[in-house]
């Protein structure tokens, strides 16, 4: 996955930070205020923002608002009496007509080659994808062909009426270049976006309180769902007094659809709810030990600041040089465990209060393949659809005995999920 801004020159370790300079492009969506559309990452982290307009002139700009989130932003040209002949501006579509198969155009200054339409069309709408480095973005995008590169970045796709259908976005390719798959921000989510930043100056988030896993085939088949359920979004932990509590939400519910949407993923389901308004009521349908039930849910207003887990960033033992537990036995996993302590708890960024803690994995055994590690809190053992709660390492010994195949459901330093192990 690449984004469009130009190669740019970054300090390595040790170096002096140099000025560095990137393209992008944008266009105009208000000719009296001068207000310009172009993506968040155009401008994120710009200590001052040129412009150069369709009739040649320049000028600089302010930052009006932004949403990291959806990856849109809007500027204001600084001049108030700024030339505006020659100029015009575009109006933003209804993407939600368009169709695959749709000619469309890209607009924007690939590789600064200023002013540069590329022709194409539509392959898909409502494609679900994950945009690295950024892989947080929300909503799904348009895919299209039309050739866009380095530099499209904020320019727009424009339909056969003229209008604004998206936003150009990121590209997938194998080269850096155009391998013909690009995508752009929806103008319906554009639009919402521009509305809330021009109105309340900033973007409200609609918030569950859970934590989440993609469900595969395996998994799916150890919560007991029923055949030709794909897919999900698995809850692994609810946060106390959230939404999802207070609704009645449950860690191990599998939420497979939104309001009668399918959904087959966590990060659609993530979608869903972030781009969701606060105080919405939603249903969602969810299989908990292998029923299917529906709840209503009141939408939460995301809260403006989340604590994020910190993980080891050299990915070493937590347990530092050799280990401490000598002697320990493990289980035919290759897992050996002892129960939680405060000690424990609080060296290894825990917030669980009991549990069996991993401090032994054999190598080359089922846990290490799997990527268990010393410092994981084992608090579940699935087994045939059955989930065991693990209080204690002898609880962890006595549902894992004689099993052939078993899901685990872990801790890792605040952050909850299942792996799964098989002899």
């Amino acid at each position: 996955w690449e984004y469009f801004l130009n190669p740019q020159q970054r300090p390595q370790g040790g170096q002096q930070r140099r000025a560095v300079r990137g393209v992008g492009s944008g266009f105009i969506i208000d000719l009296e205020r001068g207000l310009i559309a172009t993506n968040n990452h155009v401008i994120d982290g710009a200590d001052v923002i040129g412009l150069k307009l369709a009739n040649g002139e320049t000028y600089d700009a302010n930052v009006i608002g932004r949403d990291p989130r959806t990856d849109i932003a809007v500027v204001e040209i600084k001049d108030k009496k700024f030339n505006r002949k020659g100029l015009s501006y575009l109006t933003l579509g209804d993407s939600d007509k368009l169709e695959v198969g749709d000619f469309v155009v890209a607009l924007g200054a690939p590789f600064e080659l200023e002013a540069s339409l590329s022709f194409g069309i539509v392959s898909a709408v409502k494609r679900d994808v994950q945009l690295d480095p950024y892989s947080n973005l929300l909503g799904s995008f348009i895919q299209t062909d039309a050739a866009i590169n380095p530099g499209n970045s904020g320019g727009p796709l424009i339909n056969m009426l003229g209008q604004a259908v998206g936003i150009n976005t990121a590209i997938y390719s194998k080269t850096g270049g155009y391998d013909g798959i690009g995508f752009s921000v929806p103008s319906n989510l554009v639009r919402r976006v521009i509305e809330e930043i021009l109105n309340k100056g900033s973007v409200s988030r609609g918030y569950l309180g859970v934590l989440l896993q993609n469900i595969d085939a395996d998994l799916a088949k150890d919560f007991g769902l029923p055949a030709g359920v794909n897919g999900g979004a698995l809850i692994t932990k609810v946060e106390e007094g959230s939404p999802a509590e207070k609704s009645g939400i449950k860690a191990n519910d599998v939420i497979t659809d939104v309001d009668g949407r399918r959904i087959t993923s966590d990060f659609q389901l993530m979608s869903a709810v972030g781009l969701s308004s606060p105080n919405q009521k939603i249903n969602f349908g969810l299989y908990r030990e292998g029923k299917k039930q529906t709840i209503n849910v009141t939408i939460g207003n995301f809260p403006t600041e989340s604590k994020l887990a910190s993980m080891d960033p050299r990915g070493a033992s937590p347990w530092g040089n050799g280990s401490p537990n000598k002697g320990s036995k493990t289980d035919d996993f290759g897992i050996g465990v002892e129960d939680l302590n405060s000690s424990l708890r609080s060296r290894f960024g825990l917030s669980s209060s009991r549990g069996a803690l991993v401090t032994d994995v054999r190598p080359n055994s089922p846990a290490a393949r799997t990527g268990l590690r010393p410092g994981d809190l084992i608090l579940g053992v699935m087994a045939n659809s059955n989930l065991a709660e693990i209080r204690s390492g002898a609880d962890f010994y006595k549902a894992s005995r004689d099993k052939k195949r078993i899901s685990l459901r872990l801790e890792r330093q605040g952050q909850f999920f299942y792996v799964q192990l098989e002899k």
